[in-house]
């Protein structure tokens, strides 16, 4: 896993960041919007909470003060001050209560 061995090829080569690779890869596959594959990787990874992925090979901090559920950041949530940061705007936002 992380590795693909094409046609004519006796050495696994690692997966290229943007792409992930299977068990019994020949060629690699290109990661899902959304995700992030970095070198190596065998399957498309979640991006980290607290963090947008606006490329298959990058991993940004979602600015303080708001909350970032898509790839695009000009649709992150700005988050009102307070105690729970915002947690019941988020919830709101996400499940369409209220909005």
């Amino acid at each position: 896993e992380g590795f693909y061995c094409s046609i004519n090829t006796t050495e696994p080569v690692p997966c290229t960041a943007g792409f992930f690779c299977p068990t019994n890869t020949i060629l690699p596959l290109p990661c899902d919007a959304g995700y992030y594959c970095p070198e190596g990787c065998a399957s498309p990874l979640s991006c980290p909470d607290g963090s947008y992925c606006p490329t298959p090979t990058e991993v940004v901090p979602c600015p303080p003060g708001s909350y970032c559920p898509f790839a695009d950041p000009s649709l992150r949530i700005r988050l009102s001050p307070g105690p729970f940061e915002g947690f019941v705007e988020v919830i709101t936002y996400y499940y369409g209560w209220g909005m």
